[in-house]
């Protein structure tokens, strides 16, 4: 009996397996530049990786600017040594601001398609949102938690419950 549960418990991890990865689309996996990346210098492409070989006939990356014109040049290409990424090169010179990168496929592999879209910053990082007394507001947070904790190993170093640990 032990025998003919394992053989069955074996039996449905395998076709779990199967069955998702027969079914899969060609997923985003990371990009370059990284989805929400804060960069200093603007890139001169942007290459994504999926996790399925891409039908290119299929496939786009579009990439906008700022105020919506367009910042990708010609159209995408496999990357030559994985045919599971593709890119787009950017207009020279592109200036500060927020990128819109938006992508569609088609898997070569099982037919499905697939989109979505991330985004990338460059120029100046951002600052960050202050308190009243200019400090960062994460800065304050983290200091807040930090006491609360401390007080909390106060209070029970006070009433003996540490004590258990010796």
């Amino acid at each position: 009996m032990r025998r003919r549960i394992t053989a069955i418990g074996l039996l449905l991890v395998t076709l779990t397996a199967s069955t998702s990865t027969a079914f899969a689309h060609a997923e985003y996996v990371r990009s370059e530049p990284s989805s929400s990346a804060l960069l200093i210098e603007p890139p001169t492409r942007v290459l994504i990786y999926f996790s399925q070989q891409l039908e290119m006939s299929m496939s786009s990356i579009s990439v906008l600017g700022p105020t919506g014109q367009p910042a990708s040049v010609g159209q995408a290409k496999v990357l030559p040594n994985d045919p599971r990424a593709m890119y787009v090169d950017l207009r020279p010179g592109l200036g500060p601001g927020t990128y819109t990168v938006r992508w569609s496929n088609m898997s070569a592999e099982d037919g499905e398609h697939a989109n979505g879209q991330f985004t990338f910053t460059v120029g100046a990082r951002p600052s960050l949102p202050t308190t009243g007394s200019g400090l960062p507001l994460q800065f304050m947070l983290a200091t807040a938690v930090g006491l609360a904790l401390l007080g909390t190993l106060v209070v029970a170093v006070m009433n003996g419950g540490l004590g258990r640990w010796h």
